[in-house]
């Protein structure tokens, strides 16, 4: 996954960014899990939310967030 991120940043110009929680130790995920949820409890958590698509409009939430103009994150519902 790493050549593949460093590949796509060099030759195509846009970084691949690639997240796998999933992967580590129940110890860790834990510890991650606590975190954040006493970062939500203190009210210092705050995802940015960008734009809001209907799953209809999936084709145009997918070009507005390859326009490399999105702030946060696009959310499909």
């Amino acid at each position: 996954m790493l050549s593949a991120s460093l590949r796509t940043a060099i030759i195509g110009g846009r970084k691949a960014r690639f997240s796998a929680t999933g992967m580590l130790k129940p110890e860790v995920q834990r510890a991650m899990h606590a975190k954040l949820v006493d970062l939500v409890e203190a009210d210092r958590f705050a995802p940015v939310m960008d734009r809001t698509y209907p799953l209809a409009e999936l084709v145009e939430a997918h070009r507005y967030m390859e326009t490399g103009r999105k702030r946060g994150n696009v959310v499909v519902v």
